[in-house]
């Protein structure tokens, strides 16, 4: 079965179910829909042909949220393939099963290269995660899910490579055990032939032995030097690679780090220009119901009513005070 048909059946599946916890709820609420908002396709509810009014409309999942999907549904699928080669790997590398135990290395090859294909399918989908969107809500939503696929991923990626190196290894140290154990070999059987051959011959054979023992020992020596140097260098390669890795995390882990304190700033910022605001509305407000300055006011007044008033028109005040007088005295 096609792994895309296996996730859209999924994915069909948990619409349907949560289709039906929504229709429950909205059966145990009692919530109600008129009956223009029901579906046409759905039987009627009595005899009468009126429709059910306990439906519950849904929207379609956004496409970012079905690649989070298919991100973890391929994260479980690589653990169990990196499960199956570690298992395969293993059995490989037994010497109890001998030629019997060693003939998986095209299955171990293609599990390789199905894990390797999955990861990067996976870093692909977490690229459209990723993309800049204007919501600032939905930018946070896709930041956290970047972030829980790269916390399953990483992990995961690391140990595959471990185990692929670990096979690696042993598999040269198997070959270079073998390669000695053949020239070994080798070497006894020309030392025993020329043995033979020396107890019939004078000095000047023995010493063509004895060169002949040096020249297969230097070989040797030298066969083994060059298998040595080939497996340290591809342990340099392998090392190179992974401090590499280890670099372009921590220069993710800077850039995300620098954006959130440019959003801590940006907040604090904006914290200090609102108690600024907050601080100059409180003084306005204790300004206008200040008691004291109401009393300034009307003792500004009065004085400015009796006191200036009256010099300013004196004639105008006098003949007041007389009519007050004079009302005064009639009453």
């Amino acid at each position: 079965m096609p792994k895309t048909l296996v996730f859209h059946r999924n994915l069909t599946h948990s619409y349907q179910h949560a289709r039906h916890k929504e229709k429950e709820k909205a059966h145990r609420f009692d919530i109600k829909k008129d009956d223009s908002s029901s579906d046409p396709n759905e039987p009627s509810s009595n005899g009468n042909g009126t429709q059910s009014t306990n439906h519950v409309t849904m929207e379609i999942l956004p496409e970012w949220l079905e690649l989070v999907d298919e991100c973890n549904y391929l994260l479980s699928n690589a653990r169990m393939k990196v499960k199956e080669l570690e298992k395969l790997q293993n059995m490989n590398l037994l010497n109890v099963f001998g030629k019997g135990g060693r003939g998986d290395y095209e299955k171990i090859s293609n599990l390789s290269v199905e894990i390797t294909t999955t990861f990067k399918k996976i870093e692909i989908n977490t690229e459209k995660i990723s993309k800049e969107v204007d919501n600032y809500i939905e930018h946070q939503l896709r930041n956290n899910a970047k972030a829980k696929i790269a916390t399953d991923l990483v992990p995961l990626s690391i140990s595959f490579r471990k185990m692929q190196k670990k096979f690696y290894d042993s598999l040269q140290n198997d070959s270079i055990n073998n390669d000695m154990t053949i020239m070994n070999n080798v070497v006894r059987d020309e030392i025993i032939q020329d043995s033979v051959q020396t107890s019939h011959e004078n000095i000047a054979d023995r010493t063509m032995v004895t060169l002949k023992l040096l020249y297969f020992f230097s070989k040797l020596i030298f066969k083994n030097s060059l298998l040595f140097l080939k497996l340290r260098l591809q342990q340099i390669a392998v090392t190179v690679q992974d401090l590499k890795d280890m670099y372009t995390q921590m220069s993710t882990m800077l850039v995300e780090q620098g954006s959130m304190l440019d959003q801590i700033d940006y907040n604090v910022r904006e914290f200090s220009r609102n108690s600024h605001k907050f601080a100059q509305a409180l003084k306005l407000r204790h300004e206008r119901d200040n008691p004291r300055k109401a009393i300034k006011t009307i003792r500004y007044l009065v004085t400015f009513i009796f006191v200036q008033v009256p010099s300013l028109f004196p004639y105008l005040y006098n003949n007041n005070i007389q009519l007050v007088f004079v009302i005064i005295k009639f009453a």
